[in-house]
């Protein structure tokens, strides 16, 4: 009789048992280890990169845009606070060289002459600016944008304190204002301004 047709005894059938078990556990484990090494590559293609090289701030293709006005009264004021396209965020014309929200009590001329520039505002000193001593508050001097590249700071106007973080963008137009930089670091912001 051949060796692989005779009856296994006791012993024989738990050692074949075994290496059945075995090789079965193998494959078993192989097939598990292959699902989860194409799950693992599965999911790391669908997730964002964490280096994309854009901010996270402008990846969902939205930014916080504030615009600041005067009013009737002649005070200095946040006219809108809102979420925009990051490719419509603001726009200005011959008509509405402030751009078009409503808030204008006055007409201006622009005369074409920009200027872009960075600034760097430490943290604040004693006496802090606020509403009360308006310590740093000027005007600008026509239109401009500026877009906070970092940290956290707080934007005066003569009614109200807002809070700006990094990625948020500011329409400043013509409006007294200050800057108060509570935290313990610099902050930074990239301006262009367009003056009258």
């Amino acid at each position: 009789m051949p060796k692989d047709q005779r009856p296994l005894d006791d012993k024989s059938r738990s050692v074949h048992s075994r290496r059945r078990w075995l090789k079965r556990s193998a494959v078993a484990t192989a097939s598990a280890g292959a699902i989860s090494i194409c799950g693992l590559l599965s999911t790391a293609a669908q997730a964002p990169q964490a280096d994309s090289g854009v901010p996270p701030w402008l990846a969902n293709g939205r930014i916080r845009r504030l615009v600041t006005g005067i009013n009737v009264q002649g005070k200095s004021f946040v006219v809108s606070d809102e979420s925009v396209h990051t490719n419509d965020v603001w726009d200005t014309s011959l008509e509405h060289p402030l751009g078009s929200a409503e808030e204008q009590p006055r007409t201006v001329q622009l005369n074409g002459k920009t200027k872009l520039f960075f600034s760097v505002l430490q943290p604040s000193k004693d006496p802090k600016p606020n509403l009360t001593n308006r310590v740093g508050f000027r005007p600008t001097q026509g239109i401009a944008y500026c877009l906070l590249l970092s940290g956290e700071i707080q934007l005066l106007v003569d009614t109200q304190e807002v809070t700006l973080k990094a990625g948020d963008i500011l329409v400043e137009r013509m409006a007294a204002h200050s800057w108060r930089n509570d935290g313990t670091v610099p902050v930074s912001m990239l301006i262009v301004r367009l003056e009258v």
